[in-house]
């Protein structure tokens, strides 16, 4: 008897408790979550950037490491004491992936001067004269801040220095001049890169605009022009088929998106020519 008052109790209260299962279930799913993975991963490349001991051999790269891991923290901090719904995590995570990957360069550099310091600088050397190769080539046609410029002809100018000193023979004055000359140099390309990175999230549709436009062009036999903005080029189409392209000149902020008249931003879309100017 006992048996079945239980098993009616508890038919009785199942749909109650199937109830709050799903809600806490969904309750879960909606609460945001800290990045653990990318803050684990930052305090393991710490850990192996001071057993290389990249205090000594790249202290400028493993102390930034270190204080953008504390900021990181603090971040978390910050979002723990909010409301559970309006936590974001998203500059934690952020902040947790420059933490590792400065540690992994203060890990890498440390192990490369403790080994030998002359071969150790001649490969920095290397490494930055990559960067700035890279920046000179591509990076400085993008449109980008008066302070992230000042802050790379300062890093030009410190790699300069570094390389006097190196010949020199003034190595340990070179070593840490040429840390905060790669440090300068290789933040401006990362924030470059991640400017890049966002803004060509909308490559595909761009793709579609373009394949769409051109797939007008050929049903209706009329002429198309398309412009791409990174390489500066203007492309002419004619039933479908491109027929003569020339490179073009825009506005000084001419990467951004275009929110107002004089902005000086090339604007993004799609558009139908109206009328022809004089």
């Amino acid at each position: 008897m006992n048996k079945k008052k239980q098993a009616k109790t508890i038919l009785r209260y199942a749909p109650v408790i199937l109830a709050i299962t799903i809600f806490l279930l969904f309750f879960n799913h909606i609460i945001p979550q800290p990045p653990s993975g990318k803050i684990i991963r930052a305090r393991k490349a710490l850990s192996r950037a001071s057993h290389a001991n990249a205090r000594h051999y790249a202290p400028v790269r493993y102390s930034n490491a270190v204080k953008m891991y504390d900021s990181a923290m603090h971040e978390w901090k910050i979002q723990n004491s909010k409301f559970f719904l309006k936590r974001d995590f998203s500059k934690l995570g952020n902040m947790a992936s420059r933490s590792y990957e400065l540690a992994e360069e203060a890990e890498y550099f440390a192990g490369i001067k403790s080994s030998d310091l002359d071969v150790s600088l001649k490969k920095q050397i290397g490494y930055i004269n990559l960067l700035t190769e890279q920046y000179d080539s591509v990076f400085n046609k993008i449109p980008v801040s008066k302070k992230l410029i000042e802050n790379y002809t300062h890093g030009k100018i410190l790699f300069t220095e570094a390389r006097l000193l190196v010949k020199q023979g003034n190595l340990k004055a070179a070593g840490e001049t040429l840390d905060k000359a790669g440090l300068i140099i290789d933040e401006v390309t990362y924030e470059i890169k991640s400017f890049l990175e966002k803004y060509f999230e909308k490559h595909e549709e761009w793709l579609k605009w373009r394949n769409e436009a051109v797939s007008i062009s050929k049903r209706k036999q009329s002429a198309l022009i398309v412009i791409d903005k990174l390489a500066q080029n203007c492309l002419v189409y004619y039933a479908g088929k491109p027929e003569f392209s020339c490179k073009i000149e825009m506005g000084t902020n001419w990467l951004g998106h275009k929110h107002q008249r004089g902005d000086n931003a090339t604007p993004e879309g799609r558009y139908r020519v109206l009328k022809k100017l004089g």
